[in-house]
């Protein structure tokens, strides 16, 4: 496997990551908008991969791999749930 075939695969860890910071950045994001955030930027992570590598985009494929990352950060959840304050 090259390093062009790899990088579409890393969109549903990259996805979560850019949401956390848009929310961490724009604090009155509402929690709505954030599945409809998800394949958006997987599109355009899939765009930005295939201009960078040469390849063809396909940014269906990116809007997928872009929804998979909200199933990863809920099964992120679900596996370490948030630490309960003390009290």
């Amino acid at each position: 496997m090259d390093f062009a075939t790899i990088l579409p695969l890393l969109i549903p860890i990259a996805v979560p990551l850019i949401i956390a910071g848009l929310k961490w950045g724009i604090t009155k994001l509402p929690g709505w908008l954030l599945p409809i955030i998800a394949p958006i930027l997987g599109g355009l992570l899939d765009a930005g991969i295939a201009w960078a590598t040469g390849q063809a985009a396909n940014p269906i494929v990116g809007a997928i791999l872009g929804s998979a990352g909200v199933g990863v950060r809920e099964l992120k959840d679900q596996l370490f749930p948030a630490a309960k304050p003390a009290g």
